[in-house]
């Protein structure tokens, strides 16, 4: 199971290989928050083979509270990428206009 989530999210990054392509960011932040989730799966199974103990509900609740600050720091770090992405986007697109612009005064067709 976890081989092929792994394979999924790498494949979204591997294929998207811009890094502020939004599927890349997503799939990064997806293998992120999985490893970080099933890494407790994994301690838990641990547990139980060994015969451990249980977690206590203060060790569940901290690690619920950390789950979603991990979850919510992925999904603003996300966000801020696809904003610096737009941001960028919106610079190539005044640029190109500009230098069409200049050539067009030039004399040129501005199209190549």
């Amino acid at each position: 199971f976890a081989g092929l989530v792994r394979l999924v999210f790498g494949n979204a990054m591997k294929f998207n290989a811009e890094p502020l392509h939004v599927v890349h960011q997503s799939g990064r932040s997806l293998m992120t928050l999985f490893e970080h989730k099933y890494r407790e799966v994994e301690r838990l199974a641990e547990n139980m083979k060994r015969g451990q103990k249980k977690p206590t509900k203060a060790e569940l609740k901290q690690q619920s509270k950390d789950a979603k600050r991990m979850e919510k720091d992925a999904k603003q770090r996300a966000k801020d990428d696809r904003k610096r992405k737009l941001d960028g986007d919106v610079v190539m697109t005044k640029k190109a206009r500009i230098e069409n612009d200049a050539q067009a005064m030039a004399g040129g067709t501005g199209r190549e």
